[in-house]
């Protein structure tokens, strides 16, 4: 069964969620790291519960909003933290790539261990129990031990890899306030990241070479005037 969406909130003419000009940004809730080890400075708190206020939307309801108000056809998802929420992506991200969608995430996941492992992670007695019950709906499959614990598999590598080879821009790595990038350095010159740490890769390449390949701002601004 296909999970619905857990949707924070959106951003229906961001000009900071990527290349291209405007683009129709969705903010998914949840994050595991905000809530353990949250990256300092993180712009977006309310984000990381699994709790509270949200909207649960389907792959397809957000598809027809998509078609109808993203006429620019530039898509990015954003957190939280998506690639908790893979399992309910896929089947939209499947529909925006034959639309002509470019499509833009951002991870604060390394991008190497998800292709290679996926996504796994053991929930414990004294986390948050909303993170418990959503994870349950995101997961694969999941495993609860007898001392209480559940050991989630929430997304396999084959998930991944099909997950690049829809996507066009990922965005990797975590925010970190010592690294920060200004909007004047970077935004205007084609960059849109917060922290020079994080990455731009080129997914459908990197999916189609089996190795990694990472794009460059002006690059990037080329392509998206073709």
């Amino acid at each position: 069964m296909i999970p619905m969406l857990n949707l924070l909130g959106v951003n229906k003419n961001s000009l900071t969620a990527g290349p291209g000009g405007e683009r129709f940004e969705i903010f998914l809730k949840g994050c595991i790291r905000g809530l353990i080890n949250p990256c300092p400075g993180c712009f977006n708190e309310s984000s990381w519960t699994f709790a509270g206020e949200s909207r649960e939307i389907s792959a397809e309801e957000l598809h027809s909003i998509l078609l109808n108000e993203a006429h620019h056809r530039r898509f990015t998802v954003c957190g939280g933290e998506p690639m908790l929420q893979v399992k309910a992506l896929l089947p939209l991200l499947r529909k925006l790539s034959k639309d002509g969608f470019h499509t833009t995430m951002y991870t604060a996941y390394d991008a190497e261990k998800l292709l290679k492992g996926g996504l796994a992670f053991t929930w414990r007695e004294g986390m948050e129990e909303a993170m418990r019950e959503r994870l349950m709906q995101y997961a694969v499959s999941y495993q609860v031990k007898a001392d209480g614990s559940v050991v989630f598999r929430i997304a396999t590598p084959e998930m991944m890899e099909e997950l690049f080879s829809l996507i066009d821009l990922l965005v990797d790595g975590d925010y970190q306030p010592t690294k920060r990038l200004t909007q004047s350095d970077t935004m205007e010159e084609g960059w849109f990241v917060g922290s020079s740490n994080q990455r731009l890769i080129d997914t459908k390449t990197t999916a189609m070479l089996g190795r990694f390949v990472y794009d460059e701002p002006e690059r990037i601004k080329e392509a998206m005037l073709k």
